[in-house]
């Protein structure tokens, strides 16, 4: 692509000449004569369209990154809208209601007058959802369980519309709020990713964090809420981030909460204080439904549903479903099982749990150590993110160094300049050419012209008559002469084809020096990177980073060749003018000197003005 722009920008400047090529050859060609008059007239007015035509290619690419922006724009318009869940409830005391309600995440490949045969496996359980009848009132507390995999998380998202319906009735009667199994933390302040948006109510603020047992998380934190998250909760623990996660729903006090296992990530005594303080008490006259593994806590809940496969299997209190003897009991029974057996190897290791107690108090003094270090001797303020900053004024000369190490070194550059000087020379051998050919076919001829003429048109007086003289073709009369002007116009239909060649050789070379420039500085920056500390990474977004190997990769592949281009070709141009004035009328060096010291200042002076 780079090499392809190089073609075009550099086809363009020699467009007109080019095309006088072709208009002088057809010309003479025809059997007309060519005087210089004629011959630079066409020349000029040709050169007058280059500004035109300079701008073709650039033309060309935006037509087409144009074409492709508004694809990509179409494709998301056309995209499946979101649509909410109803909140249509049959009856006005039923917070949420679902009746042989089907879901599936690809509802487009479900045939509703099939349940899905050959399906099996809690492989697929996920996938969809089927049967379910799920009738919640205002106010209660629900506990969801079952195995890992048989669509806890996927009724969640059925619930607050993620999860297409494919068949049944669903109906959320309020607003939700949801707690995912994966806590979702942005780059910003805890205060921040707590608050969400939402307006600072101290008194709820302060109960939420009890609640949610982040108090003691405070307290080591460097600035308290005011800390910097880092992205996706860099300098948080698993715990910490799903107690953030909860905060969060739970300070946006709304009528239901979704709580997707939020009890998992968490040692037992903050579970405790998670469900009975959090749940039980702020959130007791909410509607809850909470998924959990922790299954010491169902039996505090008003309702128990049980899932498998995909579907709600049982579902009652916990008294209730423990007499039924069915998937809950058994359910019961492994979890019953597992904590005597976890219980006895604590009892069993008693020093080695202190020892393992030790580990843990020295692994967050070494946390902290961590994070006092992370933030770059900003203590006082908690700064995790470096701040993004930007060099004003003109570039320094050590990026120019760098950019032609990374194109090869100084031997390189010099041939890509070499290859730059005989290309646009070539285009004025044309020129220079075509202004031998004149010369060499045009001959002066003597016209009288009379002063003044007497009544009958006659010269009155030989004194009074003017002789001058006047460029006029000659036609050639022999074969030689004959020879002599195709001889001429070989010449100059050659050159045409050889400055398109220099040109096409010019775009690769400076094309192939481009892309080695542009793949050498991204894998110097790859290896960089890659090379660098975590504290690197926690000190800088992951957007930032991406867009240094997109926007800032991108830049290097296209607009800095563009603009070399351009600028070596303006470059290379100016000297020639220069050099060619300068032989013909060696007077004109003079206002040169004071014309270049203003071109200099003047755009310094105004880059500075800018920054």
């Amino acid at each position: 692509m780079s090499i392809f722009n190089c073609v075009c920008n550099s086809i363009a400047p020699i467009t007109p000449a080019i095309a006088a090529v072709a208009t002088v050859a057809l010309y003479v060609k025809g059997g007309n004569g060519l005087t210089a008059s004629l011959g630079f007239s066409i020349i000029a007015t040709l050169y007058f369209m280059r500004t035109i035509v300079s701008f073709v290619p650039y033309a060309v690419r935006l037509f087409g990154e144009t074409r492709i922006s508004f694809e990509r724009i179409k494709n998301f318009m056309l995209e499946e809208e979101f649509i909410p869940p109803s909140r249509d409830v049959l009856n006005p005391g039923n917070a949420i209601e679902l009746h042989e309600a089907m879901f599936a995440w690809d509802a487009c490949n479900i045939n509703t007058n099939e349940e899905t045969k050959g399906v099996k496996g809690q492989a697929t359980s996920s996938l969809f959802l089927k049967n379910i009848n799920l009738t919640v009132n205002k106010g209660k507390h629900i506990g969801i369980c079952g195995a890992v995999g048989c669509g806890k998380s996927s009724l969640f998202q059925a619930l607050i519309g993620r999860m297409p319906l494919v068949s049944g009735h669903l109906a959320v009667g309020s607003a939700v709020a949801y707690a995912g199994q994966q806590a979702w933390i942005f780059n910003g302040t805890l205060r921040d990713n707590i608050l969400f948006g939402r307006p600072y109510e101290q008194d709820w603020y302060r109960k939420v964090l009890h609640a949610c047992s982040l108090n003691p998380d405070l307290r080591i934190l460097v600035n308290g809420d005011q800390t910097e998250i880092g992205d996706r909760g860099t300098n948080l623990s698993g715990g910490q981030k799903q107690r953030v996660s909860l905060a969060r729903a739970v300070y946006s006090k709304r009528e239901i909460y979704l709580l997707d296992d939020p009890l998992s990530a968490v040692d037992s005594q903050v579970g405790q204080h998670l469900f009975h303080t959090c749940i039980d008490e702020v959130l007791s006259d909410k509607t809850v439904l909470l998924v959990t593994h922790q299954l010491q806590y169902l039996k505090h809940c008003d309702e128990i549903y049980v899932m498998d496969d995909g579907k709600i299997s049982e579902h009652g209190t916990h008294e209730a479903l423990l007499s039924m003897n069915g998937h809950y009991a058994k359910l019961m029974d492994q979890f019953d099982s597992t904590s005597v057996q976890s219980n006895t190897r604590t009892c069993d290791g008693n020093q080695e749990g202190d020892f393992e107690t030790n580990n843990v108090k020295t692994s967050h003094q070494i946390d902290s150590t961590k994070t006092d270090n992370c933030t770059n001797n900003n203590n006082e303020k908690g700064i995790l993110t470096d701040r993004e900053t930007s060099v004003s004024g003109s570039i320094s000369i050590d990026a120019y160094i760098s950019y032609v190490r990374a194109a090869g070194g100084k031997l390189v550059i010099a041939i890509v300049l070499l290859v730059y000087l005989v290309s646009i020379s070539s285009t004025s051998f044309i020129e220079w050419w075509l202004g031998i050919w004149i010369e060499q076919t045009t001959v002066s001829v003597e016209i009288t012209s009379p002063s003044e003429l007497n009544e009958t048109g006659s010269i009155t007086n030989i004194e009074d008559v003017t002789t001058f003289k006047v460029p006029t073709y000659s036609t050639p009369e022999t074969a030689e002469e004959s020879y002599q002007m195709d001889w001429y116009l070989d010449i100059f239909v050659y050159a045409a084809f050889a400055v398109i060649g220099l040109v096409i050789l010019k775009a690769t070379v400076a094309g192939k020096v481009a892309i080695k420039a542009s793949v050498n500085l991204h894998n110097n920056a790859i290896g960089r990177v890659m090379s660098s500390p975590m504290q690197y990474f926690d000190a800088n977004p992951t957007g930032r980073i991406l867009n240094r190997f997109s926007r800032d990769v991108d830049e290097a592949d296209m607009f800095i060749p563009f603009m070399l281009d351009n600028f070596l070709q303006m470059s290379v141009s100016i000297v020639i003018a220069i050099a060619s004035v300068a032989y013909n009328y060696p007077w004109l060096i003079l206002p040169i000197v004071p014309i270049g010291l203003c071109v200099y200042i003047i755009p310094n002076h105004l880059i500075y003005c800018n920054s």
